[in-house]
């Protein structure tokens, strides 16, 4: 197992009759993996499970990281409850800067827009605050309703609002109320989307069919539903219920299938072509406590699981095939909160001979 520190690095300056530009360096398609106790960001090849480097984020006991969002080599990182993101280059693993997010805490969600900026949802201050991860510059944008994350869609950035800001972040047992997405964009805002209950609308997926998938977590007194959204016409035009009680995460795998994770229920699957429930609730793949799914190119599921945060002992990412049949685990440090996948050059793993 390879693990760099940064103190590590040399450059090498060869002379002579050498090109003017280097040889590119391919792609390697890594896990990113947020440890709260830590304090790190842990990259993994997800095709060769012993190149493991570890990027310490230099943060004092005082601040725990609890949000990730990364595009390509950049990652933000969102701290704890303190009022910042801090970015970090993957490829250098370096931490670059800390960003102030006036009224950000407690930050609830980070994303990337295609463009590069970045977004915040900020959940008690009711404000989304855009910044610019290359110079530190930040603009708020206030948008009522508690957002509590993002989603991308033709280009637009819309927001999920999941309407409870007045008990975030306790995730069961508070007041839920009606839900909606609300876009993003130069310009008088578009109406909001309402959203069929049960509330807490907590995260969406863009599916391969081009609608937004939202799910609605509820509060765990009744069960959660699916709504799907035509970003186009700016409204919802489906809802699906079948997951139990609060589930909590989704993706989708750029094609036809969408994954939802729950403590309760585990696992499960919806098909956007059929627009249908393949497995539900009682019959989704058993989990331990899900923190976060993803899914790759190759059809392969990524589900976080929460670890002890106590006495070493490692967590894991449990990797499944398109099957949904487990193929592997990919063990973390102990205090796992967040999981991203990205593609980084292939150079910071690099063994020295």
């Amino acid at each position: 197992m390879v693990r760099r520190g940064l103190a590590m690095w040399v450059t090498v300056l060869v002379a002579g009759c050498a090109p003017t530009t280097g040889p590119v360096s391919p792609p390697l398609e890594v896990l990113v993996v947020l440890d709260r106790d830590a304090r790190s960001l842990t990259l993994v090849a997800v095709d060769s499970t012993e190149l493991t480097l570890t990027i310490p984020l230099g943060l004092p006991s005082s601040i725990r990281p609890t949000t990730l969002a990364v595009r390509g080599a950049v990652a933000a990182v969102g701290l704890g409850d303190t009022d910042s993101v801090m970015i970090v280059d993957l490829g250098q693993l370096l931490p670059l800067r800390t960003i102030a997010i006036p009224g950000g805490a407690p930050i609830a969600a980070i994303a990337f827009g295609v463009d590069g900026v970045g977004y915040v949802a900020s959940p008690k201050s009711n404000r989304v605050t855009k910044f610019d991860p290359a110079t530190g510059q930040v603009a708020p944008v206030f948008v009522n309703g508690g957002p509590q994350g993002f989603e991308i869609a033709r280009g637009t950035v819309f927001v999920v609002l999941g309407n409870r800001e007045v008990c975030y972040p306790v995730p069961t047992n508070c007041l839920t109320r009606p839900s909606w997405l609300t876009p993003l964009e130069p310009g008088p805002p578009f109406d909001s989307i309402p959203l069929l209950g049960p509330g807490n609308a907590s995260s969406a997926a863009l599916g391969a069919d081009g609608f937004l998938y939202v799910l609605n977590t509820g509060n765990g007194d009744v069960e959660g539903r699916l709504s799907v959204v035509d970003p186009v016409q700016r409204r919802e035009v489906a809802s699906f219920s079948g997951f139990g009680v609060f589930p909590q995460f989704l993706a989708a795998d750029g094609t036809d299938r969408l994954f939802i994770a729950s403590s309760s229920n585990g696992l499960m699957e919806f098909n956007t072509r059929e627009r249908r429930t393949v497995r539900g609730a009682g019959q989704g793949v058993p989990l331990g406590t899900p923190l976060g799914v993803l899914t790759d190119a190759l059809g392969r599921v990524y589900v976080l699981e929460a670890g002890p945060c106590v006495g070493g002992v490692e967590a894991q990412v449990r990797v499944f095939g398109s099957d949904l049949v487990a193929r592997r685990a990919i063990t973390t440090g102990s205090c796992p909160i967040a999981m991203a996948l990205t593609e980084i050059p292939i150079d910071p793993f690099s063994v020295d001979p």
